[in-house]
């Protein structure tokens, strides 16, 4: 059965051993959150490192899975992340996030829905491959204004967004 207060007692745990190895995170639901490691590297090695550290810290105090996806942006970041489940770690350097990115359907990306999806796929634009190498101004009769120029980033891999600790509401 459901034990929410469970849920969050463990969702506080893990979070405060997030919180040891930087004190930038930036929660994103329960059970995940973002990361930003690069003032710990004196203190802790490379990402890499301090991923294998992290998942180890919380499978030693918890006894729970976690996975991690290491990448320069947070957009990359969570799809490696999803990538990395059950309970793994999956790098991507900066210069393979392409790499990694095009072969993706492009329902992969944040903020493509079905309706999105749909109208996207009756252009032939199909994985993020395609939406990347698409001309702005022909995404733009597709999707809009905002979510072309969104999208199209997006889609080569750049995401401007920090890790924010502190959200407003």
């Amino acid at each position: 059965d459901p034990d929410f207060a469970k849920y969050r007692a463990a969702s506080r745990e893990v979070m405060a051993i997030l919180h040891e190895f930087t004190p930038l995170v930036e929660p994103l639901s329960i059970d995940e959150a973002f990361l930003d490691v690069a003032g710990s590297i004196r203190l802790f090695g490379p990402p890499g490192e301090i991923a294998r550290r992290l998942r180890a810290t919380i499978r030693e105090r918890t006894r729970l899975p976690a996975s991690v996806g290491l990448a320069s942006t947070k957009h990359v970041a969570k799809l490696a992340s999803q990538r990395a489940k059950p309970d793994g770690v999956l790098e991507i350097p900066p210069e393979r996030t392409l790499e990694f990115l095009h072969p993706l359907p492009v329902e992969a990306i944040w903020g493509v829905g079905g309706a999105t999806a749909r109208a996207l796929h009756g252009r032939a634009i199909r994985t993020v491959g395609d939406l990347a190498r698409k001309p702005l101004e022909s995404l733009r009769r597709v999707v809009g204004n905002a979510s072309a120029e969104r999208l199209h980033e997006l889609a080569n891999g750049r995401d401007p967004r920090a890790v924010e600790p502190e959200r407003i509401e």
